[in-house]
């Protein structure tokens, strides 16, 4: 089985359609490594652009490596004209980009789907109405606890060493919790699973098979603990230089290539939970004192989120909305 590799790459690649020789310029960014469906995702909706707009459009698509902050910093600085942005990105994007990255808000994908359906377009209209068009969000899946030790209990999660990437608001969030987060770079968590620096990671089971995290992890607390994704935007400026007619191509083509890239995720994930068990890791489904704690945990992150955080008034009641509309119409 194939298990895609797009959030831990560490090479940077640059694909070039050449259009005329005098086509307007788009530079995108994407956080796909080289022979990946996702890239090729992309660069087919890349080449069905050139086609349409008859090579007066050239786009330059450059690949960074998952998480890497260069990919969004460029994006705000104009070294690249838009891209796919996800974590930390999307904080310094717009709060309302953060939305369904609250931890504990979802419980199941049926759930993310029912409150995405409506949720979506009122949200990439809000980022819209600022200095980038947002032109869709691509899921990356749900991220778990996975742990070498026992995730059984509550005390069990206040005993573990828990990996965070960066200092900010994750680990504000797990710290708000009574929990101990242990900040690394990405290429130091191997080691510290290997060597007890942390014992505990928050990762999707892709993610967790292709780093090969998941050589030294046992349980997997069998509920989600926050939904990962990324939202494509293209900056205005930009678009302001290009025709309309080739404006509205990469708009309906790079929207298209949201849906595509997501159900690689979502399948991937799919296929990567089957393999852990597989492989031996036991799913442990959380007892009902834990489920008592997660719904305590769920009310105080949201309790404590910080202003660039926290979604506006708006949103949030939204959220807070379909996920009622969800459980009424299950109850």
């Amino acid at each position: 089985m194939r298990i895609s590799k797009h959030w831990v790459a560490t090479f940077c690649c640059v694909v070039v359609l050449a259009g005329a020789a005098r086509a307007a310029e788009l530079k995108l960014g994407v956080p796909f490594p080289e022979d990946t469906r996702e890239l090729k995702a992309v660069g087919k909706a890349i080449a069905e652009i050139a086609s349409a707009t008859n090579g007066q459009l050239k786009i330059a698509l450059s690949s960074f490596r998952p998480n890497e902050e260069g990919l969004a910093k460029k994006i705000f600085d104009g070294e690249l004209d838009g891209g796919l942005v996800m974590g930390k990105g999307l904080a310094d994007l717009d709060r309302d980009a953060l939305a369904y990255a609250i931890p504990f808000t979802f419980k199941s994908y049926e759930q993310v789907d029912y409150v995405r359906r409506d949720l979506d377009a009122v949200i990439l209209r809000k980022l819209s109405a600022g200095p980038y068009e947002a032109l869709g969000v691509v899921e990356s899946g749900f991220a778990y606890v996975m742990s070498s030790q026992a995730v059984a209990s509550p005390d069990d999660l206040r005993n573990r060493k828990i990996w965070v990437p960066a200092e900010g608001g994750f680990s504000e969030c797990v710290l708000r919790l009574n929990l101990t987060p242990v900040v690394l770079p990405l290429t130091g968590v191997r080691k510290g699973l290997r060597d007890g620096t942390v014992d505990t990671i928050i990762a999707s089971p892709a993610v967790a098979i292709y780093a090969r995290w998941h050589r030294e992890i046992k349980k997997v607390l069998d509920v989600p603990f926050v939904y990962t994704y990324g939202i494509w935007i293209v900056r205005d400026d930009t678009l302001k230089k290009l025709p309309a007619d080739a404006w509205r191509t990469v708009r309906e083509r790079l929207s298209r290539s949201c849906k595509e890239l997501s159900t690689f995720n979502r399948d991937d994930n799919d296929k990567g939970r089957g393999v852990l068990v597989t492989w031996g890791r036991e799913f442990v489904a959380p007892d009902a004192i834990m489920q008592k704690q997660w719904e305590l945990w769920a009310e105080e992150v949201w309790q404590h989120l910080v202003e660039k955080q926290k979604p506006t008034v708006e949103i949030e009641g939204k959220l807070k909305e379909r996920l009622r509309a969800f459980d009424r119409e299950r109850n």
